[in-house]
């Protein structure tokens, strides 16, 4: 029988596996009982520590980390083309060149041989996810007393883009191609930047019912805002870590390990939902919604989440992708981030009161843990599936190797034995 120990011990090491969820638990506690400490122009001034410094901190250490996860050079300037075209040409496009890239002509041939893996993955993380949630809220509008600015929430949600660190580390522990999540969740965010106030515009009007939850302003403005903001924290940071990579790429891998800043991303990814909990807290909008749309955001986020992760596997297949790269497009096309949603929410929508804010964040807040802890669960799938279609391979190859092996040695037997018989006589 195990001792106590065993047990503790036990405990300690799933805890510690699965520290993210319990660090997100444990700041939800804090910024309900703290409200002030987190929220916009409360003590830690997140409307610029965390707003600005940690999503910086977040696409700076992804920009860094596509340098590690393509190791052949034709993968290395597809990763980095794709950070060269959306934000050298807006911001340093005179002086910022992908290592290894001779013209942009030659980079974008490289991009063009992944162009399935692209128009799957954001097609349907953009287009499908957004249309979906579309139809749901409009449908839910009229037939239910669901919050108005918690379906307004809904539908941004599906315009937002993927999530990057999770997509990856759950892609990776499920046996799938990890490098392709991160390319495909940096691709997403860059280009989320750009069509998410867009969706926004095209779905928030009179002739959907939403025209109340439409950012105020031109789109001139909108987008002069939102790219002041993400301008900054996404573009600029990943140009940043990919500029970083460029130096000196053994010794920054040294200081990233010593200094444990893989784990930092996840960490800034924390303090921006602490800081989004602490302003709904603040202005009350948990605490004005009722327990049905809170329930219809849990409940529906959770089968929102099951059926792109499968229709997106089934995509994949249908569209020639191995099991591997299947595993990526349906962590990336079923995920979404607040690392990008939320100041894109807080951005466009500075006219409206804090309350209202705080509620159109919390959808995207809830998915967040959601698509962690079910994400979590299909790793195991995820690798069970993997491990069988190898299986599976191993004995198709014994098979067609044994057959031929014995046909070769009877082959030379047979020529061994005509030669004795010719010498004999």
């Amino acid at each position: 029988m195990p001792r106590w120990t065993d047990y503790a011990k036990s405990g300690l090491l799933f805890l510690l596996d699965q520290w993210f969820l319990v660090t997100l638990g444990v700041l939800i506690g804090l910024a309900y009982a703290f409200p002030d400490v987190g929220k916009t122009g409360g003590s830690v001034r997140s409307e610029y520590t965390i707003e600005y410094g940690a999503v910086a901190m977040i696409f700076l250490l992804s920009g860094r980390a596509l340098g590690i996860k393509y190791q052949t050079e034709q993968a290395l300037l597809d990763a980095q083309l794709f950070i060269f075209l959306f934000y050298s040409t807006i911001y340093w496009e005179s002086w910022l060149t992908p290592p290894g890239a001779s013209s942009s002509s030659q980079a974008l041939l490289q991009n063009a041989l992944n162009y399935k893996l692209h128009l799957v993955t954001q097609l349907t993380s953009f287009v499908l996810f957004s249309v979906v949630n579309l139809s749901i809220a409009y449908l839910v509008l009229y037939t239910s007393k669901i919050d108005f600015y918690i379906l307004t929430g809904f539908i941004i949600l599906g315009c937002t883009a993927t999530a990057i660190a999770s997509n990856v580390i759950m892609t990776k522990k499920a046996g799938g191609d990890d490098a392709a999540a991160l390319i495909e969740a940096c691709l997403g965010n860059v280009l989320g930047t750009f069509i998410t106030p867009a969706l926004l515009q095209l779905y928030l009007r009179e002739s959907t019912g939403f025209e109340a939850g439409k950012p105020k302003g031109s789109i001139g403005k909108i987008y002069a805002r939102v790219l002041q903001q993400l301008g900054t924290c996404v573009i600029g940071a990943l140009i940043v870590g990919q500029f970083l990579r460029t130096i000196n790429p053994k010794k920054v891998d040294t200081v990233f390990q010593k200094l444990y800043l893989n784990k930092v991303g996840s960490f800034m990814l924390l303090l921006l939902i602490w800081a989004t909990f602490s302003n709904a807290f603040s202005s009350g909008a948990f605490q004005s919604l009722s327990s049905n749309s809170i329930l219809f955001m849990l409940l529906t986020n959770i089968a929102l989440y099951l059926v792109f992760t499968i229709l997106c596997v089934y995509l994949a297949l249908a569209a020639g992708f191995s099991k591997k790269q299947a595993i990526a497009i349906a962590y990336c096309g079923a995920g979404k981030t607040p690392a990008v949603g939320i100041p894109l929410i807080h951005s466009q929508y500075q006219g409206f009161s804090q309350i209202i804010r705080g509620k159109l964040t919390i959808p995207l807040v809830l998915y967040q843990g959601e698509q962690l802890v079910i994400g979590q669960i299909l790793t195991g799938l995820g690798r069970w599936w993997v491990a069988r279609e190898a299986k599976g391979q191993e004995r198709k190859s014994n098979k067609s190797i044994h057959p031929n092996d014995q046909s070769d040695v009877e082959s030379r037997s047979s020529r061994i034995q005509d030669t004795i018989s010719v010498h004999s006589t």
